[in-house]
């Protein structure tokens, strides 16, 4: 008996620390508030908690119509009751046009640890054909690093290219992005 509520309790343990909660950002009332992102349009705003962290994840833009098009990605944690800043990046290449997916997203708690690992897809366009991207980009948010796996037109998007610091991944954070990635690639 006593070994059965050892285990019970393990298992229980083991689900609480892997529980992701996806809480519903308006938007709108987001990119109006004082929150301190970068960019002047919200493009995604998502507040995704580990059991042991909140987080938010934003990608905004710069101006519409501005001559260089920007992207801001970021990911803000909750210390000490303030919002703090442990991710941010910006994309911006020249006659480039980024879009991103608001519905090409997935979160988990891979190790268990009470930390989301957060993975998002974007692509990158010529400025004159938004049709047609030149790259489409799985971008995971890990220990407050950015790792990529890449997919380029230029090899019919079938060869995946990885940063540099792909590798250093842990095998089963790895085996989640490229899960993931995969299926999305082979629907493409």
């Amino acid at each position: 008996m006593k070994r059965l509520l050892c285990l019970l309790f393990m298992c229980a343990s083991t689900m609480v620390s892997a529980q992701i909660t996806d809480t519903a950002v308006n938007k709108d009332k987001f990119e109006k508030s004082d929150f301190p992102y970068k960019g002047d349009r919200v493009l995604i705003v998502d507040k995704i908690d580990g059991s042991k962290e909140e987080n938010i994840f934003v990608f905004a833009k710069n101006k519409k119509g501005s001559e260089q098009d920007r992207l801001y990605i970021q990911q803000f944690t909750k210390v000490d009751g303030k919002w703090e800043s442990k991710v941010s990046e910006e994309v911006a290449d020249e006659g480039i046009i980024t879009v991103t997916y608001n519905n090409r997203k997935a979160f988990k708690d891979v190790e268990k640890n009470g930390q989301v690992d957060a993975l998002y897809i974007y692509a990158k366009h010529d400025k004159d054909d938004l049709n047609n991207p030149n790259e489409e980009i799985g971008l995971l948010f890990y220990k407050y690093q950015l790792y990529t796996v890449t997919v380029r037109a230029d090899s019919d998007f079938k060869k995946n290219y990885f940063s540099d610091n792909f590798k250093e991944l842990p095998k089963p954070v790895q085996d989640f992005v490229l899960d993931y990635w995969n299926k999305y690639v082979s629907e493409r």
